[in-house]
């Protein structure tokens, strides 16, 4: 079948499909002749179930790895609800200090009303309430160093993007 058949059946773009063949994830035939691809209902199982890792928020390298038999999928699929049951927490946390904003009626926070909920989140944050990441200072950092300091070692600078990485790099190099 083609590729704008094998995108009917599964309700996807022809965009997406080459992107997964593109990652590795697809592999169709090619008639000699013409060099058409020419997908199989193997090929669209193999869509449907990439379409369901996606929809669990797995990342398209862990899925090449899962398709692949490198990783084991409860393995995976147990990291993934950790991650996600954070990532529930962190927005848990987010969403009542919008309605508590709300209910309190500051629309507008005044500067001493700031602190008043910037203790509310440390206190929440110590109790083990979650809220949404605030990663863009690692990239105004970096972004600012760029030129400096770390210019001269790319690693770093993409250590140090890295959320998880971040901590150690100031522990370490004082950032």
């Amino acid at each position: 079948m083609r590729i704008g058949e094998i995108a009917k059946l599964t309700g996807l773009n022809i965009s997406n499909i080459r992107f997964y063949e593109r990652k590795g994830l697809l592999c169709p035939e090619r008639e000699e002749d013409s060099k058409y691809r020419d997908y199989t209902e193997a090929d669209v199982l193999r869509v449907k179930e990439i379409m369901l890792y996606r929809k669990m928020g797995i990342s398209i390298e862990t899925i090449y790895l899962l398709i692949n038999k490198q990783v084991n999928q409860k393995d995976v699929l147990l990291r993934q609800q950790k991650i996600l049951q954070d990532e529930i927490r962190n927005l848990k946390g987010s969403m009542e200090l919008c309605q508590m904003l709300l209910r309190d009626g500051n629309l507008e926070v005044k500067e001493n009303q700031i602190d008043q909920y910037l203790d509310y989140v440390h206190q929440e944050e110590e109790k083990g309430v979650g809220f949404a990441k605030v990663e863009e200072l690692l990239e105004d950092i970096t972004e600012y160093t760029r030129e400096g300091i770390l210019s001269w070692n790319p690693i770093r600078v993409w250590l140090y993007k890295q959320s998880w990485t971040s901590v150690v790099f100031t522990l370490f190099f004082g950032g």
